[in-house]
C-alpha cells in the first residue's frame, strides 16, 4: 500500500545563508490528499526549534518560506517536520525532511586588479571569500585551456580571505573566461561556491 498522508517535498541538502544570494532559502512545499491543517516546524540536532507556520490544505499544495536568517536558525543539521490534522477527524500524519544550515563559506568574488609581476604592471584576478569558521580551503580556476589549482586543502582561519591568480594555467597565460571554484571543508562537511569572470586579453599590460 502506498503512503496516503501529508507529503513534504525533499529539501536541498544544504542551505548557506551568507547574504550572497546563493542557496540562502527555500520554499517548503506541502501536499495533502485530504483537507486539513498542516503545521511545519524545524528542530536542530543538539538543541533549538523554530516554527515555519500553519497552513490550510484543501487537497492541494501550500508553501512556507524556510529562511534560516529570518528564523534565526543556527548552523547544524535540522529536521523539518510537516504534520497534518485532517478535517474529517482521522488520524494525523507527518513527514520529515533533513536540511543542513551551513554558513562556513560565503561572499565569493573574482575581480580584476593590478599587480607588478616581473617588473611590469599587469592585470590579475583577485579571488575573495569569507569564512565563518576554520576550514581547509581549495581554490581552482577552470578555463578552456585547462585548470589551475591555486590552493589545495589549505587551512585558513575565520575572516575575509583573498588569493591572487596571475591568469596562467601550467605557466601559460590564458584569456577568455574562467570559472573560479572555492570549496571549504569544515566541521559541517564540504561546501563550495563558483564565480565566472571575464579575463583580459593575453599579453595585456597596464599603462603607468
Amino acid at each position: 500500500l502506498g503512503y496516503s498522508g501529508v507529503q513534504l517535498q525533499p529539501l536541498p541538502r544544504r542551505l548557506t545563508p551568507n547574504a550572497d544570494g546563493v542557496t540562502e532559502r527555500v520554499s517548503a512545499i506541502i501536499r495533502s490528499p485530504v483537507p486539513g491543517t498542516a503545521t511545519v516546524t524545524a528542530r536542530r540536532r543538539g538543541g533549538g526549534a523554530v516554527r515555519l507556520g500553519e497552513v490550510r490544505l484543501d487537497t492541494g499544495v501550500a508553501r512556507l518560506n524556510l529562511d534560516p536568517r529570518r528564523l534565526r536558525m543556527r548552523d547544524g543539521v535540522w529536521d523539518v517536520r510537516a504534520r497534518l490534522v485532517p478535517d474529517d477527524g482521522s488520524r494525523p500524519t507527518a513527514q520529515r525532511r533533513r536540511v543542513l544550515v551551513d554558513r562556513t563559506l560565503g561572499g565569493l568574488t573574482a575581480t580584476r586588479v593590478r599587480r607588478t609581476i616581473g617588473g611590469e604592471r599587469v592585470p590579475v584576478i583577485r579571488i575573495g571569500f569569507r569564512l565563518r569558521q576554520d576550514a581547509r580551503v581549495s581554490v581552482r580556476a577552470r578555463t578552456a585551456r585547462g585548470t589551475e589549482t591555486l590552493a589545495s586543502g589549505r587551512r585558513l582561519g575565520t575572516g575575509r580571505r583573498a588569493i591572487i591568480w596571475d591568469r596562467t594555467v601550467a605557466g601559460n597565460e590564458v584569456g577568455g573566461t574562467a570559472t573560479i571554484e572555492v570549496t571549504a571543508l569544515g566541521r559541517l562537511g564540504r561546501t563550495g561556491l563558483t564565480r565566472t569572470v571575464k579575463l583580459p586579453p593575453t599579453g595585456a599590460k597596464v599603462r603607468p
